[in-house]
């Protein structure tokens, strides 16, 4: 998958759950979650994402996200970015801790709070020259 031009290319570890997982968040990065009064379903997962791109040997690096951590009532989130020869490696683990398929409605409070995190680490760039 190219980044542009001559920029690099992007090589997946785990294609398909790149894909699963931003189907998954996809419309939620969007909009933010609506509140709720009443249980809603909700399932115990973890989802990961590792993916390397490597540009080519004149493009210099000057700017890459930070890590993002997010801990807070059954979320976890982290997100780590690490520039190594020439190489950008991406590392992203979700995990839903919920302990049934059920999560109450103040369950959404921390949903919402995650959704400003996952939101702005997705729109996170690189800057290079």
């Amino acid at each position: 998958m190219a980044l542009g031009r001559s920029l690099g290319q992007i090589v997946l570890s785990s294609r398909n759950l790149t894909r699963y997982m931003m189907t998954r968040v996809r419309s939620f990065i969007k909009l933010p979650p609506q509140p709720r009064r009443s249980k809603y379903r909700c399932y115990p997962e973890t989802i990961q994402d590792h993916y390397t791109i490597r540009f080519p040997k004149n493009v210099r690096i000057t700017r890459i996200p930070p890590t993002v951590s997010f801990a807070e009532g059954h979320l976890r989130y982290h997100a780590n970015y690490q520039l190594r020869d020439g190489a950008l490696f991406i590392k992203r683990r979700f995990e839903n801790r919920t302990p049934s398929i059920h999560c109450q409605s103040a369950d959404y409070a921390v949903l919402r709070r995650f959704h400003k995190v996952l939101q702005r680490d997705m729109r996170g760039q690189v800057f290079y020259e």
